[in-house]
C-alpha cells in the first residue's frame, strides 16, 4: 500500500470521526446552558415552557400598535402567517405588519397554539 493511499485513508477517517463527533461540540460548546437545561426535561416541561414563552410573544404582539412593524424577536411570527396565507390561497403582503401577522390566524386560540408549537419544535430540534 502506497503512502498516498494512507494519507487519503488517513484523512477519511479523520473526516468521519470529525462528522460523528460534530453533534456533541455543538452540545456542549454552542447550545446555550439554559437550553440544554430545558432540554434535559420531560415533556410536560418543554410544553409548559413553550406555553409561556407563546402566551408572551402573543401578549406583545396584542400589545403592540396594528400598523407597525413586527418586532425583531418575533419575526419568527412572519414565517408562520406566510405559511397560512400560502395554505389560504391569500395575498401576501410585501411588508408585514402586527395586523398582518394577526389576520392570519383564525383566533388567538390559534395564534397561541402555532406560536407554542415554533417554541417546542425549536427546543426539541
Amino acid at each position: 500500500m502506497s503512502k498516498r493511499i494512507r494519507f487519503v485513508l488517513l484523512l477519511l477517517v479523520i473526516a468521519i470521526a470529525g462528522l460523528l463527533l460534530y453533534p456533541t461540540v455543538n452540545w456542549y460548546f454552542m447550545v446555550p446552558e439554559d437550553v440544554q437545561t430545558i432540554t434535559s426535561g420531560t415533556r410536560e416541561e418543554i410544553r409548559r415552557y413553550a406555553q409561556a414563552e407563546a402566551a408572551g410573544d402573543l401578549r406583545i404582539l396584542l400589545a403592540a400598535d396594528v400598523d407597525a412593524a413586527v418586532p425583531e424577536e418575533l419575526s419568527y411570527s412572519i414565517a408562520i402567517a406566510r405559511d397560512l396565507y400560502r395554505l389560504l390561497d391569500i395575498d401576501r403582503p410585501s411588508e408585514w405588519t402586527v395586523s398582518d401577522v394577526l389576520a392570519a390566524f383564525g383566533s388567538q386560540d390559534e395564534a397561541a397554539r402555532s406560536l407554542e408549537e415554533y417554541h417546542r419544535q425549536r427546543i426539541l430540534d
